[in-house]
Formats: structure tokens, C-alpha cells, sequence
């Protein structure tokens, strides 16, 4: 989600679009609106749809269909809830963030690794300091020669 969006908002109008349906029978629920109302959604937050959730989506609104026509009383909430649970288990839990951060302890020492054999070679830089340009020099030293110059003047009544 962009950045400029509240989260708390984005989660409030899903909770709006999902509370409704939690706990209703497939017969109840209508796939296709509800899929269109997260498609809204989307659209409000600015958010892009990856095309594996677009053919997911796709895929619920066909298995809604058959549902309905085998037994229009079956929930497919429930019937989804088993292998949603083993995918939040497997992807998101703590073995899951255990195997993760393995996989990162390993990459950095690869990387590691690969600095030890392979180091960096050393860049010199030489930097010039670029010198007062003559013009410069002489500018300033006329100004300030004339400004003494005036200061002698003005003060000459004053000194005899």
C-alpha cells in the first residue's frame, strides 16, 4: 500500500467488506460482490494487484459456482480454513521465521566470505585543491591598496 494511506483506514474498510460475510454459509455469500468490493478497495488505496491474486480470485468465483450447484448450503470459509491455516503456519510462523532468518544469517555469510577471498581493491582518490586564480589576487590587492588609500586621504587634514 502507498505510503500516503492510513493503514488503520485500509483496515477498516476491510473489515467493513468482511465481517459481514464471516460465519455465512456459501449460499449466503455472494463471491463475485465481495471479490468486487475488495477490487474497490484496491482502486481507493491505490494499490496494484499482483496477477497471481487476480487468478486466485478467479478461481474462488468459479469454485463459488460449483459449490453452490453441488450443495448450496456447503461453507466454503470452513472448507478453506484447514490449508489456510497449514499455509499461515508454514509461510508465517515461527519455524517459518526461524527458517527465514537462517536463510539471512547464511547470505550474509556468503557474502562475508566472499569479502574475505575477493576484498575490495583500494581506490586512490587524489584531490587537487584548486589554487586563488591570479585575477583573484590582484582584484583584491588593488581594492585593498585603494581602500588604504582613501583611509590615508581622509585622515591626511587630521594628521598636519
Amino acid at each position: 500500500m502507498p505510503p500516503h494511506h492510513s493503514v488503520e483506514t485500509f483496515a477498516q474498510a476491510l473489515r467493513a467488506v468482511g465481517e459481514p460475510v464471516i460465519g455465512r454459509a456459501a449460499s449466503q455469500v455472494s463471491m463475485g460482490r465481495l471479490l468486487g468490493q475488495l477490487f474497490e478497495i484496491t482502486a481507493l488505496f491505490d494499490m496494484r494487484l499482483r496477477p497471481e491474486l487476480i487468478l486466485l480470485q478467479k478461481t474462488m468465483v468459479s469454485v463459488e459456482g460449483v459449490a453452490r450447484r453441488l450443495q448450496p448450503d456447503h461453507d466454503l470459509w470452513k472448507a478453506a480454513q484447514p490449508v489456510v491455516e497449514r499455509w499461515i503456519r508454514r509461510e508465517l510462523g515461527p519455524q517459518a521465521q526461524a527458517r527465514d532468518a537462517l536463510n539471512e544469517v547464511l547470505a550474509a555469510a556468503r557474502a562475508l566470505s566472499r569479502l574475505v577471498q575477493e576484498p575490495p581493491r583500494p581506490t586512490t582518490v587524489v584531490m587537487e585543491k584548486p589554487g586563488t586564480p591570479a585575477w583573484l589576487t590582484a582584484c583584491v590587492t588593488v581594492a585593498v591598496v585603494a581602500a588604504l588609500a582613501a583611509l590615508g586621504l581622509s585622515l591626511w587634514p587630521l594628521v598636519s
